[in-house]
């Protein structure tokens, strides 16, 4: 593997220490990623796109909590992070809403992790990040969900290696709740940028 190449850089060092510069790149290219999509769509199918934010913004929170719920509990290639350009809803809604159903994701996640994360077709699925994020949780335990919870770090992966190598059910949901101040601080940051651009 090329070291020098960002784009292939692991996010996880051999010896378990998280590559930050690594991570801090892979945020911002997923931000700036998600900011030109919204903007070629408002760009270019403005009154469509306004229709679509006001329906859902307007519709039961459920089906939000639902969302984001399946996509942090499992280890799905998808994230919360797209429905913030989508919901006019104010931010400390978003907040609360997306950081507790989060949290409550991550708490799920840690036991389908000790109840079923030994099986043969879940090591598939985790294979992707398995090696990375057991030296993660190795070296630091709940920390590990707490790194997790702030940054590209797969968050669902985590806390399920975090339920499959025992680390502290009480410690892994204390650390889950950093999700609550990760919602905060990208939503404010993708809203600011979407309102400068749009």
């Amino acid at each position: 593997m090329n070291k020098n190449n960002i784009f292939k850089r692991p996010i996880i060092n051999d010896d378990g220490k998280p590559n930050w510069k690594t991570l801090i790149f892979k945020a911002i290219l997923f931000i700036l990623f998600i900011f030109i999509i919204y903007f070629l769509l408002h760009y270019f199918f403005k009154p469509y796109m306004d229709s679509f934010v006001k329906k859902v913004s307007d519709s039961k929170p459920i089906f939000v909590i639902l969302f984001i719920w399946i996509v942090d509990t499992f280890i799905v290639p998808a994230s919360v992070d797209v429905l913030f350009p989508l919901l006019n809803w104010p931010w400390y809604k978003i907040t609360f809403i997306f950081g507790l159903t989060s949290a409550f994701a991550g708490v799920c996640g840690y036991f389908l992790g000790d109840a079923i994360g030994h099986l043969k077709f879940m090591k598939r699925i985790m294979s992707s990040f398995s090696k990375e994020g057991t030296l993660l949780i190795n070296r630091y335990g709940a920390w590990a969900v707490v790194a997790a919870a702030l940054t590209p770090i797969p968050f669902s992966t985590v806390v399920w290696l975090s339920g499959i190598l025992k680390v502290p059910f009480r410690k892994v949901v204390i650390a889950c709740f950093a999700r609550i101040p990760r919602m905060a601080l990208y939503f404010l940051i993708l809203n600011k940028g979407l309102n400068i651009l749009i």
